[in-house]
C-alpha cells in the first residue's frame, strides 16, 4: 500500500514550453497537522483558492483549507486558513465528513449554485474503489451529504482490476458534467491488457 508522508509546492515558471523544458521553483507549504499527501483538489471561488485534503487512516476524514487568491498566486502558501466548522482560522481544522477519495474533484456548477464532489468509492473507502459516487452541496463546505453511488464502471467484471484517479472537468462541454476515471490493476497486468489503464470519459446530466 502506500503511506503519506509529506507533501511539497512547485512553481512553473515556463509552464508554456515543452514539460522537460519546465523550470521548477521549491515553495514553502504548511506542514499539515494531520499525515496526508497534499491537496487532492482544488477549487477557485470568491477570491479564494480552496484546497481539499483526505487525511491518511481509517476513516479518510476530509478537510478544506484556503488561500486568497493574491496569495497563491505569488506563491505564498506558508500560512492558509482552515475550514473548523464554524468559520475560518488558521489552527483547529474541522473534518467535513469521512470516507474520502485518494482523488476526486469538487467544482462549482453556476447555474444551480452548488458544489458538486465526484469520487471513487467502494475498496478502503474509495482509495481503490467499484463506483463512481456524488456529493451536492450548497456551499463550498459542504454539507456535504453521504456518497451516491451513480456508475459502476464494467471494466471492475475483471479480477484485480478498480477504478482510481476519479475527475471532472468542469471546463468541457457537451454534457452538465464530465467526469473521467481509469481503470487500474497492477503492472504485470496493465502490460499484458491494452484495455485497461487509459481515461474513460462519463457524461453526467443533473435532473
Amino acid at each position: 500500500g502506500f503511506e503519506s508522508v509529506s507533501w511539497r509546492g512547485l512553481r512553473i515558471r515556463n509552464p508554456d514550453d515543452d514539460p522537460p523544458d519546465w523550470i521548477l521553483s521549491e515553495l514553502v507549504v504548511p506542514v499539515l497537522p494531520f499525515p496526508c499527501a497534499g491537496p487532492t483538489t482544488l477549487l477557485r471561488h470568491e477570491g479564494y483558492v480552496h484546497a481539499y485534503c483526505v487525511e491518511d487512516s481509517e476513516r479518510h476524514e476530509v478537510y478544506l483549507l484556503r488561500w486568497s487568491e493574491s496569495d497563491f498566486i505569488a506563491g505564498d502558501l506558508e500560512d492558509p486558513e482552515w475550514s473548523t466548522g464554524s468559520g475560518w482560522a488558521s489552527t483547529d481544522p474541522e473534518a467535513l465528513f469521512d470516507e474520502g477519495a485518494a482523488d476526486f474533484t469538487v467544482s462549482h456548477d453556476p447555474f444551480r449554485d452548488h458544489f458538486v464532489l465526484v469520487q471513487g468509492l467502494g475498496y478502503s473507502g474509495g482509495f481503490l474503489a467499484d463506483s463512481l459516487a456524488l456529493r451536492i452541496a450548497s456551499g463550498v463546505e459542504g454539507p456535504f451529504p453521504k456518497s451516491d453511488p451513480f456508475y459502476s464502471p464494467p471494466e471492475i467484471q475483471v479480477p484485480e482490476v478498480v477504478a482510481n484517479s476519479v475527475r471532472t472537468h468542469p471546463q468541457f462541454g457537451g454534457a452538465d458534467l464530465i467526469a473521467t476515471y481509469i481503470a487500474s490493476a497492477d503492472l504485470d497486468q496493465v502490460r499484458a491488457d491494452p484495455e485497461i489503464y487509459y481515461p474513460r470519459f462519463l457524461k453526467l446530466r443533473f435532473r
